[in-house]
């Protein structure tokens, strides 16, 4: 007989059966801690079931779309807490804050053709921690990673432009250029990689959303970046970009703060 060990607490004992149901069920995770009752030994709810020769099949909610519509749209844009200015408590992360194409076209190549290929980028080691993590992480634990991984990836596209475009540019704007590449701008990479490691870290602790939340993990991301990847080009552009760096901070923070109520939407 197994024990299951979530957050200090004990629950059980179950047989190997009931196990895999409550895990097809998505109440029990993989990653969770299971003690033999027999001889103690601590692991993890995956090995004992890979050792009985069962294989896990956690039950899908539905399809993509059907996900989406059970999660809710204030999972996504809180909408609410953004109205009552929630997010103005908390300074923060706000105090950090300071093309050829016509449009739409042009918005939709970076949306697709940049936002999605960066942030897939950045929230797969962030993806990759999530699934080899001994038991459950917390929201705010891959929301750190995910910060740390947006935060490398700029720095190191920062370096890149600093070598190899920046270096043929006026001294005046490179100066800029440069700033800006090694600022702001991996700032902005973590704020949206930290949104994908949020979403990453919903998708293990209630993995009968997951196509959802992966979805949202690199959508959301991918939507603030192209969009700001779309206007940041120009000074008139900048009226759009800045605003959209705001909303990716804003929701990050809103995000954290409601963590604990869309896990418990998510459970029932």
């Amino acid at each position: 007989m197994i024990y299951i060990l979530r957050n200090s607490q004990q629950f059980g004992p179950y047989d190997e059966n009931t196990l895999l149901t409550y895990v097809n069920s998505g109440q029990i995770l993989i990653q969770d801690r299971a003690r033999d009752s027999v001889t103690n030994e601590v692991t993890t709810v995956g090995k004992v079931l890979k050792r009985g020769g069962l294989k896990p099949c956690v039950a899908q909610s539905g399809g993509l779309m059907s996900q989406l519509r059970q999660i809710g749209k204030e999972l996504i844009v809180p909408a609410s807490s953004l109205r009552q200015h929630q997010w103005l408590q908390d300074k923060r992360l706000l105090m950090l804050i300071f093309t050829e194409a016509p449009f739409p076209l042009s918005w939709v190549g970076y949306v697709l053709g940049v936002g999605v290929t960066e942030e897939l980028a950045k929230a797969l080691p962030v993806y990759f921690l999530a699934r080899r993590a001994r038991e459950p992480l917390i929201p705010q634990t891959l929301v750190f990673y995910g910060l740390m991984s947006g935060i490398a990836f700029g720095v190191f596209e920062g370096v890149q432009y600093q070598t190899q475009v920046n270096i043929k540019l006026d001294y005046s704007s490179a100066y800029f250029l440069n700033v800006a590449r090694l600022t702001s701008l991996p700032f902005l990479h973590a704020i949206w990689c930290g949104i994908a490691g949020y979403f990453i870290s919903f998708a293990q602790l209630y993995p009968k959303y997951r196509k959802a939340l992966y979805f949202l993990a690199i959508a959301v991301p991918a939507f603030l970046h192209g969009t700001y990847d779309t206007f940041c080009g120009s000074l008139p552009g900048m009226i759009v970009a800045l605003p959209v760096t705001l909303i990716g901070v804003v929701l990050l923070m809103t995000y954290l703060r409601k963590s604990a109520d869309y896990q418990s939407h998510l459970r029932h």
